[in-house]
């Protein structure tokens, strides 16, 4: 069974096949083929680094130490390496951990369990969805099916089939469609589920990268800028995640930028609604340059925690930790006096727990565009008040008609992915977040006060 570059199985047997720096496929045993759209020193680092990779499979992958190890800032590696592989290096990393299980699960009496964690998750039911993603089959029906037999040679080998026995599988093929559809199309909704995860926990990691690189301090959840230039948490980060320079925009509404800058680590595969229209006018049909994030804003007082006018000479005022209404570290600023490159946002100090704030959520809707302004920012889980515009600042607002939160958390098993400060995702239902609140005012995991 063939999926991302990677073969599982064929015919019962394990067909192992790797994936050579340039991300074409090649049987073990072959040569190595040479990169493709890198130099001959690049090649080289990348042929390293994989031999990294496949030494040490079950110890966490650390991209920056693998930047560090090739001689190259992290942006600049990530690019480097799906320019030659065609996969960003954590994407590459797990399926060569499934490539590994695939042999330890065909060629050793080895456990679903005991293989996870001989390739380093603790957790196996996590393992058997990654597993699940990657290759479209559970780990243990794909142990069951090697270790099964050869298919036996029937009595009526050699003869034809009658119109009674052909009716007959005719009708079994009609039932099992019947019940195997649904299954189908819940393995869809949880592979999008899984993919979300992955992007966001990427994200994080651009987020963790960009602090580290400026005192400490998060990304502004957007800057609305003089002239109309629009600057949002992605475009700050995007030298992290997409190699775009962070003096490009992303994206805009008078502008089609390239496909590199768009990249699709900021879409959920679930979010599948239509755009708005003036997106669907500058964007085309393809639903190009959509986002599907937002940071958990700074608080619900317009003015003061979110859409904060910058005052004259570009004076910035952050909005006070611990006041009323409250929430995550994501500022919004209005700002008409600066370029919007140096606004402030939140030291990673005002965090008192990063392992249960909200940092980034999931706000699928129409205008949600990469490098948009609106919605930059979550103001919380539902609002059943507010409609078209502002009610694309909520996850789930059925009374506006661009905000798709509810057809999304519906295919995500009624839950939605949620990146912590502690760069941790959880799948978790609304209710599960709100601490003492409520949907619309919420508390618990989306303030930083720990007793709420």
């Amino acid at each position: 069974m063939k999926s991302g570059g990677f073969y599982c199985t064929r015919m019962g047997k394990p067909d192992v096949t790797v994936l050579t720096p340039s991300g074409r496929e090649r049987h073990a045993g072959t040569g190595p083929a040479a990169p493709h759209d890198v130099g001959l020193e690049d090649g080289r680092k990348i042929e390293q680094i994989i031999a990294y990779m496949r030494q040490h499979l079950n110890q966490p992958l650390q991209v920056a130490m693998l930047a560090q190890a090739a001689n190259v800032s992290p942006s600049h590696f990530f690019v480097l390496f799906k320019r030659s592989t065609g996969f960003s290096p954590i994407d590459y990393f797990i399926r060569l951990r499934m490539q590994e299980a695939c042999r330890l699960l065909a060629s050793t009496a080895a456990s679903v369990k005991e293989v996870a964690a001989d390739l380093g998750y603790e957790d196996p039911f996590y393992f058997s969805r990654l597993f699940k993603s990657v290759h479209g089959v559970a780990p243990t029906d794909y142990k069951a099916r090697i270790d099964s037999p050869p298919w036996p040679a029937g009595r009526n080998s050699g003869k034809a089939f009658s119109l009674i026995e052909l009716l007959v599988v005719i009708a079994i093929l009609a039932i099992l469609a019947a019940l195997l559809l649904p299954a189908l199309a819940s393995t869809k909704d949880q592979a999008g589920k899984t993919k979300c995860a992955s992007n966001l926990k990427q994200l994080g990691t651009a987020i963790t990268l960009f602090a580290g690189d400026h005192s400490e301090m998060f990304p502004p959840a957007g800057d609305d800028t003089r002239s109309n230039n629009q600057l949002t948490w992605d475009a700050y980060i995007s030298p992290y995640f997409s190699g775009v320079h962070n003096s490009q925009k992303i994206s805009g509404a008078d502008e089609i930028p390239p496909n590199t800058v768009k990249p699709q680590v900021l879409r959920c595969p679930s979010d599948t609604g239509p755009n708005s229209t003036w997106v669907a006018e500058n964007f085309g049909r393809g639903n190009q340059g959509r986002r599907s994030y937002a940071m958990n804003s700074a608080g619900m007082d317009w003015s003061t925690q979110y859409q904060i006018p910058v005052g004259r000479n570009g004076r910035y005022t952050l909005p006070t930790v611990g006041a009323p209404g409250q929430h995550g570290v994501g500022v919004y600023w209005l700002d008409d006096y600066t370029s919007g490159w140096n606004a402030p946002s939140y030291k990673t100090s005002v965090v008192p727990q990063p392992s249960g704030t909200i940092l980034l959520v999931e706000e699928p809707c129409g205008n949600n565009v990469a490098g948009n302004i609106w919605p930059c920012i979550c103001l919380g889980p539902c609002t059943t008040t507010m409609g078209q515009g502002n009610g694309e600042l909520f996850q789930i607002a059925p009374n506006d008609p661009n905000n798709y939160g509810m057809a999304t958390y519906n295919s995500h098993g009624c839950n939605f992915n949620y990146l912590f400060h502690d760069n941790h995702v959880a799948a978790l239902a609304t209710n599960q977040t709100i601490g003492s609140g409520t949907l619309n005012l919420p508390l618990g995991m989306w303030t930083l006060s720990a007793n709420d």
